[in-house]
């Protein structure tokens, strides 16, 4: 689950005198005729680049009044996402495959029974596929044989509680617990991602309920069972399946887990984040070793660096020595940041005028870069990043250690490579491993052959990457589809949010700084939209993957009333899609 921040409207507030700033204005006075520090901002804008979109709204007959507003509704819809949080498909790092290990993934199958108990009609007229044993498949087969499908996403796994945490949880974390005063329902996975999940049959349950919807165009809905492990055995499967099955490009579009609309700080003022890419992934392990004279041995005589000392030294090397900034307009986040400069009432007018200028002025595209860089929220949105995570070494208080092992997380900057990150780290190890006489292996091949002096034995520096992904490629943000999408919205929280407050509702596209099972499905479609279709406030992001994990049940009818509309609109809008 990904986290766009909120608080685009705060950056200005810390950087406000800066150097940085005042020189960057200076210049842009200096070397841009069209914009000086004076002119209003929106004067200075030639095109409105995050205008507000049409409302689509496809059928009457068939409304979303109901799921949105009717009480009773909220009730049953209540009741269908406690007892989906209550079943505890908890996945660890070490799943094994389901077909060996089926009492490991017993609550899997109880959750598939609840699935069919809750949606009889899901059940009923879509065709259900059972995909490695534990992953979930279903196809609603359209009128229309020559149409692409569309795929709803989500997964059935949730991340564990920490034992040590449960006390703290306001209420316990698989207890489903609806809270009428805040309107918010508990526990793990109410917003990672069952929510979602149960979001999507209830959007399908409903309209098959009504007798009178036939969709043209084939709906899939894909249920991965180890997103939270990286999706290797559920959505990879389902993946191949439906490659083989549709072939390569042959789904129209697909929606998974993502962000939502998110409100600004001036609380007046909703952006729809639509995740549109995806950074990349490469984990390095990493492991000094080497025993003989110098290096291991009594400790009462050891060597002025043990493999430990020059591991902390490459880790600080690494640290002083992160990643630049790569921050570009191309960037999808730009986009965001865009709508807030264009829209957002707390933004400093700088700040708005730094961004407007971007676009067209790369002194300010620079000078625009630098200042995010200096933000925490945003600024790996724009370059890759590295945390060292996990280390490991020595077993004794009087025994030099023999090996060392860390591992370093990477999440791969949009316009970078696997092989840049790989890169940029050799580039420093190659400095540490001349200083202490150690060599360097990637993969098993020899990058340095290090001979050192003839009072130290031998030692190497090894790198293994792990669970390499490149940055996903960008979908569109315009066209038709993106119309449907933006217009099915902005419908949505017309009807939810009245119009007065819709009318402060625009959309941008954004970049997810994690993945999702979707990063599977890059070969079975062009278009994927990381997005839930409801408002997520930043106290729910704060909560995913931690203690008091919650959402809020209007928001969740939100979500039901997206998929729905979505499904209607596409039918109506899209046939020649």
């Amino acid at each position: 689950m990904s986290k766009i921040p909120t608080n685009a409207n705060s950056i200005g507030k810390k950087f406000r005198t800066s150097l940085l700033l005042c020189l960057a204005t200076i210049l842009l006075v200096l070397f841009t005729k069209e914009i000086t520090i004076w002119t209003p901002f929106t004067e200075s804008i030639k095109e409105e680049y995050c205008p507000a979109r049409f409302p689509l709204h496809a059928s009457d007959d068939l409304s979303v009044q109901n799921i949105l507003h009717d009480p009773e509704y909220k009730q049953l819809s209540i009741k269908r996402l406690a007892g989906a949080i209550q079943i505890p498909t908890v996945i660890h790092d070490d799943n094994p495959q389901p077909k060996y290990s089926p009492e490991y993934y017993k609550e899997w199958y109880t959750f598939h029974e609840y699935l069919a108990e809750q949606f009889p009609l899901v059940h009923k007229y879509l065709k259900k596929e059972t995909v490695n044993n534990a992953s979930l498949l279903y196809t609603w087969q359209g009128s229309n044989p020559d149409l692409k499908p569309i795929i709803f996403s989500a997964h059935i796994d949730v991340v564990p509680v920490e034992s040590s945490t449960v006390q703290q949880w306001e209420h316990p974390p698989f207890s489903g617990h609806y809270d009428e005063e805040s309107d918010t329902i508990w526990g793990r996975g109410s917003f990672d991602a069952k929510n979602l999940l149960i979001a999507q049959f209830e959007a399908i349950e409903h309209l098959l309920s009504s007798g009178k919807f036939t969709t043209k165009r084939t709906i899939l809905l894909s249920y991965g069972h180890d997103e939270e492990t990286g999706g290797a055995q559920g959505a990879n499967s389902i993946s191949k399946l439906l490659l083989n099955r549709y072939g390569p490009k042959g789904i129209l579009a697909l929606f998974d887990e993502g962000a939502g609309v998110i409100p600004l700080k001036d609380n007046k003022t909703f952006v729809a984040a639509i995740l549109n890419s995806e950074k990349g992934y490469v984990d390095l392990a990493i492991k000094l070793s080497g025993t003989g004279p110098g290096r291991t041995g009594h400790s009462s005589q050891p060597p002025d660096h043990t493999h430990i000392g020059v591991a902390a030294d490459l880790i600080s090397l690494l640290e002083k020595h992160s990643f630049k900034s790569n921050f570009k307009v191309t960037n999808p986040t730009f986009e965001f940041l865009t709508c807030a400069a264009e829209h957002s009432l707390g933004l400093p007018r700088y700040l708005q005028w730094l961004i407007s200028s971007a676009r067209h002025n790369r002194l300010a595209e620079y000078a625009l870069g630098r200042l995010l860089d200096a933000q925490e929220s945003f600024k790996y949105y724009f370059k890759t990043s590295q945390a060292i995570d996990i280390i490991q070494g020595g077993n004794k208080a009087n025994a030099l250690p023999e090996y060392v092992t860390f591992t370093i997380n990477h999440r791969i900057e949009i316009e970078s490579s696997v092989n840049e990150t790989i890169s940029h780290f050799i580039s420093l190890a190659k400095i540490i491993a001349s200083k202490y006489h150690y060599s360097i292996f990637l993969d098993g091949k020899t990058v340095i052959n290090e001979h050192p002096q003839k009072e130290l034995a031998p030692a190497s520096i090894d790198i293994q990457p792990i669970g390499l992904l490149e940055p996903s490629p960008i979908t569109p943000a315009e066209g038709d589809l993106w119309d449907i999408l933006t217009g099915t919205v902005q419908y949505i929280f017309e009807d939810s949010m009245g119009k007065t407050s819709a009318s402060n509702l625009f959309m941008a596209p954004a970049l997810s700084p994690g993945n999702t099972d979707s990063k599977h499905f890059w070969d079975v479609t062009d278009h994927i939209y990381r997005f839930i279709g409801s408002i997520v406030p930043s106290d729910i992001l704060d909560t995913t993957h931690s203690v008091n994990e919650h959402f809020v049940m209007n928001h969740h009818l939100q979500t039901i009333a997206f998929v729905h509309q979505f499904i209607l609109n596409i039918n109506t809008f899209g046939p020649d899609l």
